[in-house]
């Protein structure tokens, strides 16, 4: 539910809808399944496929979380009105009477009550919302509105006192205070009270020139003042007015022709994404005619499209970048496997050539023959052996001397040089047994090394065959992956400059429809100035009017 939630915050319909119809297994909690018709039936709402929506708000049981209620009854609400004929028994029945989204619905409600005749339902509806008592900003902002559509209502009737009376309850300095002025004004001059259709024009014609409402109270304002009898001041105020709508129609194609070179966004900047009265407004003067189109939801909806575009244009960008550094990450170690790959050979030919476990066995044999036939000389030390030698070569020299006739004299030394050498044997024989011991131990020593060292030796081997498969084929993937990227940054590229496109057209649809609206009020300026001249000398005049 919460990453079907977000994929619906960020604009990803398809993949919201796709996830909130995966929770409608009947074996899902209620409370998620209901939760999953909803939003399933608020989306189809939002595509114009009200039968569908309605069917799936039918799907909903009593699980529905209460904060949600009050969107699905407004959602009733909505689908009940655009039956046809649309039901607005129906509609109001479904609504919560102290909820925020009832008052949207009741506004929409006397409005299609009006627009079907039933004056006098509509009429109460709206009283309804215009009567609301609410700190809220937002709904005094409908309440204003609710005001101004009875206002109007009344001025088709040709009762332009009721239009007047609903007019005064509007707030002076509210979002719909320059349209409330525009109409205060017709509903005065309705009753033939030129002097006080003049109060709120020309309160409106000190407003900000940028509002439509204001443009057209420039025009509205001189024709009162005709109409008291001050066709000068009329005329004057005629030609001021024509000045500023001069003024603002140059400002409109200044902004054209930077939509036409293709700088909108550019030149909306932040507010391009502004879907709040908070987010600044643009820096262009003549773009603040966008700020309706800025504000809804096909325009904010499109921008979104075009932001996620532009950020994956850029992560394709980095992509590629990366590409290049893992096609560098892959050379290297290509090219550090060949370099190395001649001093690993080297170094295990060289450890074969010492035949280490060969002469491992030969020593380990021949201290098995000197335990078996209990060879101690075998395991004398080198100072042992030494001395050995030393009762050897003396020995030697006495028998040379005896064979020289002087064997009386050598009794003694033969005798002391056997007492030697039976001490010499008698150490060594006494260390036999623990030198043998400590020769084993170390041959089970060297054994284990040699182990050790041929399992590494049989790992550097297969280290050396796998080493290839850790580079081998990274070289096409990579490749068909950078093609994949140009591919798509192309497909991006395109898609970018349609979106862009499809914005620009809806600015310039905007900004024309100003444009045409502001010329029509400039031929009429004019065509009032030569009326009001052609009066001041004499010569007759057609028409009358703003």
């Amino acid at each position: 539910m919460l990453r079907g939630s977000l994929y619906l915050a960020w604009g990803m319909e398809a993949e919201a809808s796709r996830i909130f119809a995966g929770l409608l297994d009947t074996r899902a909690d209620p409370a998620i399944r209901d939760q999953a018709w909803f939003h399933i039936a608020r989306l189809r709402y939002r595509h114009g496929r009200h039968a569908e929506a309605a069917a799936a708000l039918a799907r909903i049981g009593d699980a529905l979380p209460a904060r949600l209620a009050p969107e699905r009854a407004y959602l009733q609400a909505q689908l009940a009105l655009g039956q046809a004929p649309a039901d607005p028994a129906l509609a109001d029945a479904r609504l919560d009477p102290d909820d925020p989204w009832a008052v949207y619905a009741r506004y929409n409600l006397g409005v299609v009550l009006l627009r079907e005749g039933q004056d006098a339902a509509g009429e109460a509806a709206l009283a309804r919302v215009a009567g609301l008592r609410t700190a809220s900003s937002e709904l005094q902002a409908l309440a204003d509105r609710a005001r101004i559509a009875l206002a109007y209502h009344h001025l088709r009737r040709e009762d332009p006192a009721q239009a007047g009376q609903a007019l005064l309850g509007v707030r002076l300095h509210g979002p719909m205070a320059d349209r409330a002025l525009l109409a205060l004004g017709w509903a005065r001059a309705r009753q033939e009270r030129f002097d006080l259709a003049l109060v709120p024009w020309t309160e409106l014609a000190g407003r900000d020139v940028l509002e439509p409402a204001v443009q057209e109270g420039l025009l509205a304002r001189p024709w009162a003042l005709a109409r008291l009898g001050d066709e000068a001041g009329a005329l004057e105020a005629y030609r001021a007015a024509a000045g500023i709508y001069e003024d603002q129609l140059a400002a409109l194609d200044q902004a054209l022709a930077r939509i036409r070179d293709g700088r909108l966004l550019q030149d909306l900047g932040p507010a391009a994404g502004a879907a709040t009265a908070a987010d600044p407004l643009p820096a262009r003067a003549e773009f603040r005619y966008l700020t309706p189109l800025l504000a809804s939801n096909r325009f904010q909806t499109g921008l979104l499209s075009y932001r996620e575009l532009r950020e994956l244009r850029r992560r394709l960008g980095d992509w590629g970048v990366d590409l290049e550094v893992f096609q560098t990450m892959l050379a290297t170690r290509r090219e550090g496997y060949a370099e190395r790959l001649p001093k690993i050979d080297r170094a295990r030919a060289a450890i074969r050539e010492l035949a280490l476990d060969d002469r491992r066995r030969a020593f380990e044999a021949e201290l098995e023959r000197i335990a078996r036939e209990e060879d101690i000389l075998a395991l004398a030390r080198a100072k042992e052996r030494g001395l050995l030698k030393r009762l050897e070569r003396a020995e030697a020299r006495l028998e040379r001397i005896e064979a020289a006739g002087g064997g009386e004299r050598t009794g003694d030394a033969r005798t002391r040089l056997a007492l030697y050498r039976g001490l010499l044997y008698w150490q060594i024989a006494a260390d036999f047994t623990p030198r043998l011991w400590s020769l084993k131990k170390s041959l089970r020593e060297l054994k284990q090394a040699l182990n050790q060292n041929r399992e590494a030796l049989e790992a550097l081997e297969k280290a050396t065959r796998e080493a290839p498969r850790s580079f081998e084929g990274y070289g096409a993937r990579i490749q068909g992956t950078g093609v994949r990227i140009e591919n798509l940054a192309t497909r991006a590229d395109a898609l970018l400059a349609r979106q862009e496109a499809a914005l620009e057209a809806l600015a310039e649809e905007v900004i024309l429809s100003h444009r045409a609206r502001l010329a029509d009020a400039l031929s009429r300026a004019r065509f009032a100035v030569a009326q009001l001249l052609d009066r001041a000398t004499g010569v007759p005049a057609d028409g009358d009017g703003p």
